[in-house]
């Protein structure tokens, strides 16, 4: 439901499923997080619950290193491919896959992940 002020202002519901972005308008939203974000961090799944997760981890393991908001790219294949394509930059970057599907298939050994991508 949205307040008044919202209703008058044609608020944007960002938990909107029904709003879909291309594959680069998710590799470029980077740019939206470099404040709260030390280090551009791009991951398979987008749900709450696994960024949470991964920023938590990352800001854990590296004290320096701040993370909020991990970027979705919404699959395996996706992150794989920016891994690939990906051009130096004067921002690091991390991308994670979170292999959690692989491991529920017990397909860990099937799947060819390049050396700088990390997984979960």
């Amino acid at each position: 439901m949205l307040s008044q002020f919202e209703e008058g202002n044609a608020a944007v519901d960002h938990n909107d499923d029904s709003v879909e972005y291309s594959d680069d308008a998710k590799f470029a939203s980077s740019v939206f997080y470099e404040d709260v974000n030390d280090i551009d961090v791009y991951v398979e799944d987008g749900d709450l619950v696994t960024a949470g997760l991964i920023a938590g981890l990352i800001n854990r393991a590296l004290v320096d290193i701040r993370i909020e908001t991990p970027i979705s790219l919404g699959g395996r294949s996706e992150v794989i491919k920016r891994y690939e394509g990906d051009v130096p930059s004067n921002r690091s970057r991390l991308y994670i896959l979170d292999g959690d599907y692989s491991s529920i298939l017990c397909n860990m050994q099937r799947h060819v992940i390049p050396s700088g991508i990390f997984r979960l």
